[in-house]
């Protein structure tokens, strides 16, 4: 279940893929020696809406990337949006992992009634971290559960830049299922500002 906003909150929550280019040429390199020594399947937080209940390791990087889009309609406007998310996760101890988050580069138009408007630009960063609380059983039925601390930095482009920092706190819970499935749900709070600077808090509610 995902929770639809108008492309305003849209807009609002688009996180900027500049600041992750910076650590891309390095990225890869590092990653690659970390998978020689590292076996077992990784966990992906993306393309998902909802993050899993592990992190990526001590001294480990990953990086997670894809295109997202977004299409509502009402009123006789339709409301498109475009984006390529980026997640760079690094782990500074066996439990926990910092991140950088961003939706990149944005495409949003709207069109309808006779108009057609669009807008390109970068949407805002968000730095964070993951603490992995407690590892999954499958035989006893407990789930893996994650806690994730971010703030949304108003750093991207005017057209989506967000009002101020807004922080977030989310809880992970996942089980791993048969064939290789997995349920996770994720309910937070985020503490969001109005297009006035007016705060106001959000509820976070995914399951996948």
């Amino acid at each position: 279940m995902r929770i639809k906003h108008n492309q305003a909150a849209i807009a609002q929550n688009m996180r900027t893929l500049a600041m992750t280019s910076l650590f891309a040429s390095c990225l890869f390199a590092t990653s690659a020696m970390a998978q020689e020594a590292k076996t077992e399947p990784i966990a992906t937080d993306r393309p998902d809406f909802v993050e899993s209940g592990q992190v990526v390791g001590k001294g480990r990087f990953q990086f997670e990337t894809g295109f997202n889009y977004d299409r509502s309609k009402a009123d006789g406007i339709t409301a498109k949006s475009l984006s390529n998310s980026a997640l760079l996760r690094f782990g500074f101890g066996e439990t926990w992992e910092f991140r950088i988050e961003t939706d990149g580069f944005i495409r949003a138009t709207t069109s309808g009634l006779g108009v057609s408007n669009s807008q390109n630009g970068f949407g805002d960063t968000a730095l964070g971290f993951k603490w992995q609380m407690q590892d999954g059983d499958d035989a006893s039925g407990r789930p893996a559960i994650a806690w994730l601390v971010h703030a949304d930095m108003a750093s991207g482009s005017k057209e989506f830049r967000g009002q101020g920092t807004r922080p977030s706190v989310r809880a992970v819970f996942e089980w791993d299922l048969a064939d290789d499935a997995s349920f996770g749900i994720m309910p937070g709070i985020m503490l969001n500002r109005n297009d006035a600077g007016k705060r106001y808090n959000m509820g976070i509610l995914a399951a996948t």
